[in-house]
């Protein structure tokens, strides 16, 4: 038997690395990325994880400001994005 490798595990959940920034993308480019092909809807959780793993892999690269991200801060992008369609936050 062999273990998993850190990029088998993260596949296994759904967690890729993207070039764009999550938090940039229109509802269309989400659902693209993220929809469930069975009923077309938003995979909130893969939406929510991928957020974590682009913030975790910003911060550990540093380019990212330590201060400035929280990971309640990212499910509340995700949220509202999911509720709304809409990703522009004024």
């Amino acid at each position: 038997m062999t273990t998993p490798t850190t990029v088998q595990r993260l596949a296994a959940e759904g967690i890729a690395d993207y070039a764009q920034d999550l938090r940039q993308l229109s509802a269309k480019e989400l659902r693209a990325l993220f929809a469930f092909a069975s009923s077309g809807k938003i995979n909130a959780a893969r939406v929510i994880k991928n957020l974590i793993w682009q913030a975790y892999t910003d911060l550990r690269e540093g380019t990212c400001d330590k201060t400035s991200f929280r990971v309640s801060s990212a499910v509340s992008f995700a949220v509202y994005a999911l509720r709304t369609g809409n990703t522009c936050r004024k």
